[in-house]
């Protein structure tokens, strides 16, 4: 049997970017963010972890197609890994979560979730990366 669990949260990040390439074809970045996360939600699952992220985009065409991993950290120490995805257009790209693997009292996770930027990023450029992205989902625990 499992529980689903929704979640609202605000993830808090900032981290160096570096950018392989950019022509006015093809721009290809990696990132990597540490942040914080408060939770929206009255339940307050996931308020007061920690992110790590890592990830890489490639921007053809106007189109985005990127991919990474954020390790969430609890106070306890436990962990969820989640896949983040971003497709589509460059001014506004679809982000999704896949929530698929934890440790500790999260062990079997699964979930989904989406993701929207909430801030005017900097220009796209050499150099530290800050945003504020909520994301919004539901997640599965085995009991």
């Amino acid at each position: 049997m499992t529980i689903s669990t929704p979640f609202d949260m605000t993830s808090w990040v900032t981290g160096p970017a570096t950018v392989l390439t950019r022509t006015r074809e093809l721009v290809i970045v990696s990132v990597e963010f540490k942040g914080i996360i408060t939770s929206n939600h009255e339940n307050k699952v996931f308020d007061n972890f920690i992110s790590h992220f890592v990830g890489v985009s490639r921007i053809k065409d106007g189109q985005v197609d990127g991919r990474g991993y954020f390790k969430l950290t609890d106070l306890d120490g436990d962990f969820i890994f989640t896949e983040t995805t971003a497709f589509g257009p460059v001014e506004k790209p679809t982000w999704k979560w896949k929530l698929f693997h934890g440790t500790g009292k999260w062990e079997g996770i699964n979930g989904e979730a989406d993701v929207s930027t909430t801030t005017t990023r900097i220009p796209l450029e050499e150099g530290t990366w800050r945003a504020v992205y909520r994301v919004i989902g539901t997640f599965e625990l085995p009991k």
